[in-house]
């Protein structure tokens, strides 16, 4: 059977396809998967850990820099749990009756 001409040539390239370069634009190594790789997890896991070792914080800076950030979340959570319950405290005064 002879090759139809509007197939392209083994390894060549359309004019209009794009080159591919490499680029990564969604990781496909999901748990489940045949290929998933647990050890590039880990890897990762263990970079992350070594950047936080790096940057030699003693236990009362880690203290100081997670209480800050409670500090800082906590009043925008009781602004938000407040409003959630003036929400329905108003609807059961109003509507529900």
């Amino acid at each position: 059977m002879p090759e139809r001409p509007d197939h392209p040539v083994p390894g060549k390239k359309k004019p209009g396809e794009p080159a591919d370069d490499g680029h990564v634009i969604a990781d496909m190594n999901v748990e489940g998967m045949p290929w998933y790789s647990r050890q590039r997890r880990k890897d990762e896991r263990e970079a992350r850990r070594a950047e936080f070792r790096a940057l030699n914080m003693t236990p009362k800076e880690r203290r100081a820099m997670i209480l800050g950030a409670i500090g800082a979340i906590l009043p925008w959570l009781l602004l938000y749990a407040l409003i959630f319950f003036l929400v329905f405290l108003l609807l059961d005064l109003l509507w529900i009756r």
